[in-house]
């Protein structure tokens, strides 16, 4: 009998997230021999059991990565429904299915799952308290994919940017070769992660075996006009940037927490490892663009 070679399998890929994780686990399978398979949505719907249960079930993969997500959060609060369908349903399925074969999910969820009147970084034992649909479906996949196995591994991150997929970053490129004014927010604060960061620290958690819930961010929080105003900066584009108070600006009309900013002490004091500053990381990404 020939022994299937262990194998890691991607969820929701082609987007900001999943790429640089597609990308950094290649390098950690030349020495372990693992495979590594993705899919986007548009191959596997997660939110359908007819697609999830039978690949997991032919691959047996050792790890499964669920980067799939319903990730706007004024989409969201327009399209309850497709919000909690995808990121609360799916991860319950891709939960479901990991069980069935013995395996790990790694979920990514959100800071959006506190409330935003806290005065300091949230850590992984604040209280959860979402106030918006995201939020709350990210909440609830959390609850499910823990519920469904304690060796799961969910990863709360917020203000993820990279160089490719739309993100805060390249809707700010796109609206700079348009000439279009982009608006921020200046008192609205969080926890800018560069992509590739997040994908490292991923992968550091997965060697390492651990499990549970861990926040991974840059450090340093920042408000999205200083973010905003970094990128100007650090940058060869001529930007036309407003910024504004939350009470002030009329662009968004939901409910949105101010304060989302996470504290990684867990993470470097579990791995050893300490992320970097979101200024030096966003430098790194501007270089690469």
């Amino acid at each position: 009998m020939i022994k299937k070679t262990p194998s890691y399998v991607i969820f929701g890929h082609g987007g900001t997230i999943s790429n640089p994780i597609y990308a950094a686990l290649p390098a950690k399978s030349k020495t372990s021999g693992y495979k590594v398979f993705a899919f986007d949505h548009q191959r596997i719907d997660i939110t359908d059991e007819s697609h999830v249960y039978p690949i997991l079930n032919y691959i047996k993969p050792k790890i499964v990565i669920n980067c799939a997500s319903y990730g706007c959060p004024e989409s969201c609060e327009s399209n309850k429904v497709k919000s909690f369908s995808v990121n609360s349903v799916g991860a319950s399925i891709c939960a479901e299915g990991c069980k069935r074969i013995g395996a790990q999910l790694v979920y990514i969820s959100s800071s959006y799952v506190f409330d935003g009147t806290s005065k300091k970084p949230y850590s992984e034992h604040s209280k959860a308290k979402p106030v918006n649909i995201i939020g709350k479906s990210k909440l609830d996949a959390e609850n499910k994919v823990m519920s469904a196995s304690n060796k799961n591994l969910v990863i709360r991150t917020g203000w993820v940017f990279g160089n490719n997929g739309i993100n805060f970053l390249t809707s700010m490129l796109s609206k700079a070769s348009s000439g279009d004014v982009i608006d921020v927010i200046s008192d609205c604060y969080g926890s800018p992660c560069y992509s590739v960061d997040l994908a490292e620290a991923l992968v550091q958690l997965i060697d390492q075996d651990k499990s549970g819930i861990y926040n991974v961010c840059n450090t340093e929080k920042c408000s999205w006009a200083d973010f905003a105003y970094a990128v100007a900066k650090y940058s060869k584009f001529d930007f036309k940037i407003k910024s504004w108070k939350f009470e002030e600006q009329k662009f968004i009309d939901f409910p949105m927490p101010k304060f989302t900013a996470l504290s990684t002490h867990k993470y470097t004091k579990d791995t050893g490892k300490k992320m970097r500053s979101w200024k030096v990381a966003l430098m790194e990404c501007l270089k690469e663009i």
